[in-house]
């Protein structure tokens, strides 16, 4: 049985088209089904048409579910509850999946906010070994071309890019230990595009706005090598790179010290490490984008 009902008043439906420009405006009330019963918002939402949804009546059939304001008609029952709501709804013309009010369960918002990340790199691409979804990558050489000096790295500018999504949910799609849980792991599916490997969760804020609202916003980082970083050999006594020489035909370290290779040195091993070693499945985490 569920755990409320809902009737419209009929004085509440109004269409009305101005100027070409059309809109439409229902009104419920939520009870509990049983008598006296307490209803929280999220169930109160439940039994309603879902945000986005088409406008049941006249018209071009372009109006579509963008809102909505609710209020307690009979209280009586723990905070984000009552016996019975009055819930407004109201239509607007647009897509079905766009436009849903900032502050309503349904809103979606993402930013993208792209640069160069300075890190410590001795080699560039292409590379022979570039594990992007291991955990605990292998102790091979790298491969690519030298671009350090004598043993010193350069920086170099690697692709970043940090993404924040902005969800309005009620109470019930909260995943909060989820989002806790995963923060500092790297994405074990693929996920809005990105492939395994290049996205690290990097934290959540949330913010009660309501009785039984929430903002969340997740934030995630975008890495160009999937978050590994380069680490070069050092000689444990000196604690200074082992150096090697730059084979003047390829532009690659030569494995040998011998400078009749040529006649700048270089760091001769560099390898892969992965400071974000646990991964998680992003489409898991419940993120509306």
């Amino acid at each position: 049985m569920p755990s409320a009902e809902v009737v419209e008043l009929a004085e509440g439906y109004s269409y009305s088209l101005s100027e070409g420009k059309e809109q439409g405006t229902r009104v419920f009330i939520v009870r509990g089904a049983v008598a006296g019963g307490c209803v929280t918002e999220g169930a109160a939402l439940a039994v309603l048409p879902a945000l986005g949804s088409a406008w049941p009546g006249g018209g071009s059939g372009a109006l579509f579910l963008r809102g909505y304001t609710m209020s307690v008609v009979d209280a009586g029952c723990a905070e984000g509850s009552a016996t019975a709501w009055r819930v407004e709804l109201r239509y607007a013309t647009g897509s079905s999946e766009t436009q849903v009010e900032e502050g309503v369960p349904g809103f979606v918002a993402t930013e993208v906010d792209g640069r160069g990340e300075m890190v410590d790199t001795w080699r560039v691409g292409p590379f022979t070994y570039l594990p992007i979804t291991a955990s605990a990558p292998l102790q091979t050489d790298i491969g690519g071309k030298a671009v350090d000096s004598g043993g010193a790295a350069v920086s170099f500018p690697l692709r970043q890019a940090s993404l924040s999504v902005r969800n309005v949910l009620v109470g019930a799609a909260l995943q909060t230990a989820d989002w806790v849980g995963a923060i500092g792991k790297r994405n074990s599916d693929t996920w809005q595009g990105f492939t395994a490997g290049y996205l690290v969760y990097a934290g959540v804020h949330q913010t009660k706005t309501g009785p039984d609202t929430f903002a969340v916003e997740h934030r995630i980082i975008y890495d160009a090598y999937g978050h590994l970083r380069q680490v070069a050999k050092v000689d444990p006594t000196t604690g200074e790179p082992v150096l090697g020489w730059v084979d003047p035909a390829t532009g690659t370290p030569a494995l040998i010290s011998s400078s009749a290779l040529g006649e700048a040195q270089c760091a001769y091993w560099v390898q892969w490490k992965q400071p974000f070693y646990e991964s998680v499945a992003f489409g898991g985490l419940g993120i509306q984008v």
